[in-house]
């Protein structure tokens, strides 16, 4: 279970725009983790959704009309639960140096950081630094290509960062295709904005390891443990979908090695990095 009473401020950033290769999946992506707040008992005002308004805005047309649950459509839900913001304000985002902050992306980037499509821009790894607190956490989820140019962060800041990919690439796939664990293709279906979406599979898997957590009889369940489960499957995952291209296409082994993103996923060196982790998850065997 999440020990989200040390945990208070959620933000999820996409910052790309409407028209932008990946604009609706990206935002998909966080779609999970905002379901995961709220199933958590997240008030509304912890949780800062910035993303391209506009693709907020063309959401039901894009998932046409699609209820979600409690008879709200995906867009209805998103502002229900969380405040939502244009990504051009986040540029005005403010932390208190007394509240943990916990910050996911989906989108692009590059050498620079986190682009934001609408001007621009980029986030850097100096604003995180910039904003970090020696004492709370900031842990940052990032599944962007060069989501590598942000590990050497000051780790003396309290910065964990979780990478979902590798220097260069990141990746999306179909996931609805695969059967994870038990019900994965029926949570796809529900949780997709539309048939057959490309997914990120390190935010999916880890939503459905978060989903399952109640129901595995281990000890330790924090990030630590559910990020090394996380990194095995995904990879696995990828493996999968390069044998599927493989079928489909039939792409020469040499030309494997320079296209297809079966890399992509963080090698465990990236957990020392990874701290704080026991504020993140809660052991309930410790209480038994």
């Amino acid at each position: 279970m999440f020990m989200f009473d040390k945990l208070n401020h959620f933000v999820l950033y996409s910052g790309t725009k409407l028209g932008d290769e990946g604009d609706f999946r990206h935002l998909n992506d966080l779609f999970f983790i905002l379901f995961i707040l709220v199933k958590n008992n997240i008030v509304r005002e912890k949780i800062y959704l910035y993303i391209d308004l506009d693709i907020l805005e063309y959401l039901n047309t894009k998932t046409n009309n699609k209820i979600f649950q409690d008879n709200l459509t995906f867009k209805e839900y998103i502002k229900k639960y969380s405040i939502f913001e244009d990504i051009a304000e986040f540029r005005k985002f403010h932390r208190n140096s007394n509240e943990n902050l916990i910050f996911f992306s989906s989108g692009h980037g590059n050498i620079e950081g986190l682009h934001n499509g609408k001007d621009g821009s980029y986030i850097t790894p100096c604003f995180f630094e910039s904003i970090a607190s020696k004492t709370n956490t900031t842990f940052l989820f990032l599944t962007q290509c060069f989501a590598g140019a942000f590990h050497h962060l000051d780790t003396r800041k309290n910065i964990s960062i979780i990478g979902a990919s590798e220097y260069q690439n990141s990746v999306s796939l179909p996931i609805k295709k695969y059967n994870l664990v038990q019900n994965s293709n029926e949570i796809a279906e529900k949780f997709s904005f539309y048939d057959n979406i490309a997914i990120n599979p390190f935010i999916y898997i880890f939503f459905i390891k978060i989903l399952t957590l109640n129901s595995m009889n281990r000890t330790n369940k924090n990030i630590l443990n559910i990020y090394k489960y996380i990194v095995s499957a995904s990879l696995e995952l990828v493996k999968q979908d390069v044998k599927f291209i493989l079928n489909i296409k039939e792409i020469d082994k040499e030309n494997i090695e320079i296209t297809l993103p079966y890399k992509i996923i963080q090698q465990p060196y990236l957990l020392n990095k990874i701290k704080a982790s026991e504020i993140f998850l809660e052991d309930n065997s410790a209480r038994n």
